[in-house]
């Protein structure tokens, strides 16, 4: 594109070639359609083949300030990314009141670029910028993140006081997440 794309991320794939993420400010991505809501930046993930060419080129849609912050590419050739999230209407179509206003935002891509269900770990109260890795260790992807705990689901505010930030490790399945 022509505004402002900045690469975050890279991990080496199966076949030589790479798998990018990062942030684009650009409505003009080669190959790409605008983002949905025409708004920016968003999150940009590039798949390469060993010789550097582009395979494929996902730029999902969204309310914007989404951005790929880490990706890990997978022994079958897939890939999963995990970056910021602010309100993406790719997760939540409608903004209902149940949709965490930011977080980390997890998507899977098969081989094909094909994007798979997305998952959102909500950060809460204005965790606008959480600190993302993912680790890949025989082909199962650890996911590492700091999340502030006000929002965060399944009980894990009650480990901090509210408000504050915690570090969070996940160990993802081999398949899904």
């Amino acid at each position: 594109g022509s505004l402002n794309d900045s690469i975050e991320w890279a991990s080496s794939m199966p076949d030589g070639g790479f798998i990018l993420g990062g942030v684009t400010s650009s409505m003009d991505v080669p190959g790409l359609p605008p983002p949905e809501d025409g708004t920016f930046p968003n999150g940009f993930v590039v798949r390469l083949d060993a010789d550097g060419g582009i395979v494929w080129q996902a730029q999902p849609g969204s309310m914007g300030y989404d951005d790929a912050r880490a990706v890990v590419g997978r022994p079958d050739g897939s890939a999963l990314t995990a970056g910021r999230f602010l309100r993406s209407t790719m997760v939540c179509p409608e903004l209902e009141d149940g949709c965490p206003g930011a977080g980390v935002l997890l998507i899977p891509y098969d081989a094909d670029d094909t994007a798979g269900p997305q998952k959102v770990l909500a950060g809460g109260g204005g965790d606008t910028r959480p600190f993302v890795a993912l680790i890949q260790s025989g082909g199962v992807p650890t996911l590492v993140t700091r999340l502030m705990t006000d929002w965060f689901g399944g009980g894990a505010a009650g480990l901090v006081a509210p408000s504050y930030s915690g570090v969070f490790v996940w160990r993802l399945n081999s398949t899904s997440f």
